[in-house]
């Protein structure tokens, strides 16, 4: 091979060179633009199960929540009124003992009004019969 031969093929080699690498760096670009698209597709389809997976997790404990709220305010609710009845008969018995004192002590002073009111009757008896008229109020 003479020079001339050879610097035409260096020449010519030198050209699929450049050409071969304004394609690689062309397939590069197409490559990366795609890779990039592909991965953000998948980026965004994970965000949007991953979302829709927290929000029906959310969507469940919210209903589990409110569940056991209304179970254990239901259960607070049946205590609080045993306890409010028991206190309610309890109450009930001091009322009718203090219902009972009170009638029982009306009935004495009754009782012993009454018996005074007939023992100032028969001393303005006593002292109209001996001769002297009552004394007027």
């Amino acid at each position: 091979m003479d020079d001339q031969t050879r610097s035409e093929l260096v020449e010519l080699l030198g050209g699929m060179e450049s050409r071969l690498g304004l394609r690689l760096t062309e397939m590069e670009t197409r490559l990366e633009s795609k890779l990039k698209s592909y991965v953000e597709e998948r980026i965004s389809d994970l965000e949007s199960r991953l979302k829709s997976y927290v929000d029906e997790r959310i969507s469940d404990l919210e209903t589990h929540l409110k569940s056991y709220v209304s179970e254990q305010l239901a259960e607070m609710e049946t205590k609080l009124l045993s306890a409010f009845f028991t206190y309610q008969e309890h109450a009930e018995v001091k009322f009718r003992k203090m219902s009972a004192d009170v009638s029982n002590v009306n009935a004495s002073s009754e009782l012993r009004l009454n018996n005074l009111e007939k023992r100032v009757i028969d001393i303005e008896k006593r002292l109209w019969m001996g001769g002297q008229p009552p004394a007027s109020t």
